[in-house]
């Protein structure tokens, strides 16, 4: 433990003034009369935890995991998604254009360079279906959508990689995101271009459209070796168009017409609407083995959580030993140091952790909230020196303490690795940063082994002793 103590008196000093100075008030020297203790110790606590399984999660996201893996450290795991998709209002194709100048349509992935885990050489197939049916508002990660896509007839099949090796265009090469593009059937691009025309109102808004294209669901159909994150899923509609272009040829004017092609954006997955990771995930063998042997795991996605009690009790001790009328908390911190844990994956922490009470935790993502520094906290993955800290946890005490009692709900709390989403605002001539989201980490594999044994908490207040 370690404690700094910090003395001011202001009774010597105020005396000086006064003899200084006839003219100046003594009012008010009685009560500053007296010596300020700061407290600051670093609590070495034990913390009570355990891991526990999540395998299921809210699998509501803009980001998808597509394709499957498997490792000796790690596990099995695969992934698939269903979407619903927005519609363009309106069809940005002149009116000049007929349905059969439609060409081909195509639905367009986004991924990230560099958010996969695996082999990129590895080959997978992938298969879209259309929906046939709404998705329920209820989805979490186990959902089976047998019964809401017809598995007969899928509106195109790929073969594909994450690699760019055989791209020869540079500036394509270095693109923030591969993008894998897939044939969709011309006649479904017709259905669209007609429908456009016949019913714009389908489109205007997403319940209409949604009883018209349900959405889609996009799953491996064989291969391994890598999974990758889905930033975007857009359908792109083809066509072309006639250009008549004169040419002088031996001195007279000779007109041809020239085919061109252009392309238009439809639909696309956005925040705005329903999606969700349908994820299976299978421990390793080595993993069961460090949980049975009493290690403290944080796995993700669906994988394993860590659920521990916050000694909140003997830091009121502390501070009710130690602490005058006139004391102030000025803050509380906790820091778990973490493990990697070897892999030939290269699988690494997850950035974010959640610390939440248990018995919010489910309500807290299904009603989309955002750490209050009350009953749920974040903190960053600190790969300088391998620390999570949770920096704010003074309202959280305060509170405790306001209340008179303690009891189990307050102090027991779950560790869930999440993906955190910030908004930088500016007033008064400074910046911060405000929490917009907070979800269950979705986007690539992570593992990590939290030393609870080893956690430290730093609580800082101050006490006046008044003479």
């Amino acid at each position: 433990m370690n404690f700094i103590r910090i003395a001011l008196i202001s009774l010597l000093s105020l005396s000086m003034l006064a003899a200084c100075d006839d003219d100046i008030s003594g009012i008010g020297n009685s009560i500053s009369k007296g010596e300020l203790t700061i407290h600051q110790d670093t609590l070495n606590l034990e913390v009570e935890a355990r891991t526990v399984a999540s395998p299921v999660i809210d699998g509501r996201s803009t980001k998808h995991l597509l394709g499957r893996l498997s490792s000796e450290q790690y596990g099995d795991l695969s992934g698939s998604f269903v979407a619903q998709m927005m519609a363009a209002t309106s069809l940005a194709i002149p009116d000049s254009i007929d349905v059969n100048r439609i060409d081909s349509v195509k639905l367009i992935f986004s991924m990230p360079r560099g958010q996969f885990s695996g082999d990129s050489l590895a080959p997978q197939q992938m298969s879209v279906y259309r929906l046939t049916q709404q998705l329920p508002s209820g989805i979490q990660s186990n959902f089976n959508p047998d019964g809401y896509f017809d598995p007969s007839s899928p509106l195109a099949r790929k073969v594909y990689t994450l690699s760019n090796i055989s791209v020869s265009d540079t500036v394509t090469s270095k693109t923030e995101n591969i993008r894998v593009g897939i044939k969709l059937p011309t006649d479904f691009g017709r259905e669209i271009f007609n429908a456009y025309k016949n019913t714009p109102e389908v489109f205007q808004w997403p319940a209409s459209f949604n009883k018209f294209f349900p959405g889609i669901y996009v799953t491996r159909t064989f291969g391994s070796g890598c999974i990758a994150n889905v930033r975007k899923a857009e359908m792109m509609l083809y066509y072309h168009y006639l250009f008549d272009k004169v040419e002088n040829v031996d001195g007279t004017a000779v007109t041809k017409q020239i085919h061109l092609r252009d392309s238009v954006a439809v639909f696309a997955t956005a925040p705005e609407v329903l999606s969700s990771n349908n994820i299976s995930f299978t421990p390793s063998a080595a993993l069961i083995d460090r949980i049975n042997n009493g290690q403290h795991l944080i796995v993700s996605p669906a994988g394993y959580n860590v659920r521990f009690t916050f000694p909140a009790q003997s830091i009121i001790d502390k501070y009710n030993k130690d602490a005058s009328e006139l004391a102030v908390i000025s803050n509380l911190t906790f820091s778990i140091p973490t493990q990697i844990i070897p892999n030939d994956l290269g699988i690494n922490p997850a950035p974010y952790l959640l610390m939440v009470k248990t018995s919010e935790a489910e309500e807290f993502f299904n009603k989309n909230k955002v750490p209050d520094n009350l009953s749920s906290f974040y903190a960053s993955y600190s790969s300088s020196d391998g620390k999570y800290n949770f920096l704010n946890l003074r309202s959280y005490i305060i509170n405790l303490i306001e209340k008179g009692e303690v009891t189990a709900e307050d102090i027991d709390f779950t560790l869930i690795p999440v993906n955190i989403e910030t908004e930088a605002y500016t007033s008064g001539g400074s910046t911060a940063t405000t929490v917009t989201r907070c979800s269950p980490y979705i986007a690539k594999p992570t593992m990590v082994r939290l030393n609870m044994d080893r956690a430290s908490i730093i609580f800082t207040f101050s006490s006046q002793q008044l003479f």
